[in-house]
């Protein structure tokens, strides 16, 4: 609009024409006006507006600076058609327009789309923010169809909604209600964005939805039985990976019973980001013989044999080490056996460098707690010296 055009001849018309292709092919015309000259108090710019040579908008001045637009509301048609913009007697200077806008009226064979459907998918653009090239009739015509849909277009009946991927379309908040009003929809797919919070119940109710698609988002809760009885039954394809939150019923009640037996190592660092497990005793089988050799070092240091001290300082040494959970792992062989549980928690056999030891790991629901734990890990050491 900043820009405009004038006749050659300043004092002539400025004429827009064109044959339409058939005398019966009807057109909108949109004519958009704004002055873009600053006048001078002793010039004007006016002039009527003409179409097949009769008047439509006489006496017409364009505003500085501010745009009008004209328009008629029913079609035009002919043989040609004429549209002429003639300079007043008054007028110092030419007539100009700035943009103008025809439409050729179409007749489509199909339908328009469901109202319901058209309604639904409508809401859909509003609530997630689509920034797709969404415009006019969803369904029709066919080569407009907009992108991520496809319908059914049965005879005599208006189309409907059949598909909806909406995949990678940075979508985030909750699964709108407004899908469930897309009642003929067989595939739906809503993978690879940011939607949370639970998978609605109201989508196990669509009875023509066939594939279900919704990886790859932060959903959490329960999957609907509905939905994960048509999966197992085969009417329906479930794809749900990659939602860590999100679990069956039975998987969910797997978790809860894991997470009241859960034997947590002690944690050193806020918020429980580092977890840290310390061994607190060592060869089951010698011990109490280790026990009372420690002992007798303080009784009479030439008795012990230079054999058992490089085997206790050896001792001593991995027990002053800290280990990380894969090397915990690693030692006990997945926790594979267990040797008993004592107030703190579950005791699990392991081996560093072929020597048998034992394993001592806190639990949540400890009474005694992590000083107490921690008390008993340096008096372990002590026993051991």
């Amino acid at each position: 609009m900043s820009t405009a055009v004038t006749p050659v001849n300043a004092s002539a018309p400025l004429v827009i024409s064109w044959e339409p292709e058939a005398q019966t092919d009807q057109f909108y015309v949109y004519l958009h006006f704004m002055e873009i000259q600053l006048l001078a108090t002793n010039q004007t710019r006016e002039f009527n507006i003409m179409q097949n040579g009769n008047s439509r908008y006489p006496n017409f001045s364009p505003r500085y600076q501010l745009v009008t637009t004209l328009y008629s509301s029913s079609g035009t048609s002919g043989k040609e058609i004429i549209y002429s913009l003639e300079k007043t007697k008054n007028s110092t200077l030419p007539p100009i327009i700035n943009a103008i806008e025809i439409y050729r009226v179409i007749d489509l064979p199909q339908l328009d789309t469901f109202q319901e459907d058209d309604d639904a998918i409508t809401t859909i653009k509003s609530v997630y923010r689509l920034t797709r090239d969404w415009q006019g009739d969803p369904c029709a015509p066919v080569a407009y169809l907009w992108h991520g849909l496809n319908c059914s277009y049965p005879r005599k009946e208006s189309p409907r909604i059949t598909t909806l991927n909406l995949s990678s379309s940075g979508l985030s908040g909750k699964i709108d209600p407004s899908i469930s009003k897309l009642t003929m929809l067989e595939k739906l797919d809503l993978s690879n964005n940011s939607l949370n919070g639970e998978i609605p119940n109201f989508l196990s109710q669509l009875q023509h939805l066939k594939i279900l698609i919704l990886n790859s988002n932060n959903l959490s809760g329960l999957i609907p039985s509905a939905l994960v009885e048509k999966s197992k039954e085969g009417s329906l394809s479930l794809s749900v990976d990659q939602n860590p939150y999100l679990c069956e019923s039975d998987q969910c009640n797997e978790k809860k019973k894991k997470k009241k037996n859960t034997v947590t190592p002690i944690v050193a660092s806020v918020g429980g980001v580092v977890i840290l497990l310390v061994v607190v005793a060592a060869i089951l089988w010698t011990l109490k013989r280790r026990k009372s050799k420690a002992l007798m070092v303080e009784k009479d240091q030439s008795q012990i044999s230079p054999q058992y001290t490089e085997q206790d300082d050896s001792f001593l040494q991995f027990k002053k080490q800290i280990f990380s959970y894969s090397d915990i792992l690693k030692i006990t062989n997945n926790f594979n056996t267990t040797l008993g549980k004592g107030g703190f928690g579950t005791v699990y056999l392991g081996h560093i460098d072929e020597i048998p030891v034992a394993v001592k790991m806190l639990s949540p629901s400890s009474g005694h707690g992590y000083q107490q734990f921690q008390a008993e890990v340096i008096v372990d050491k002590g026993l051991a010296r």
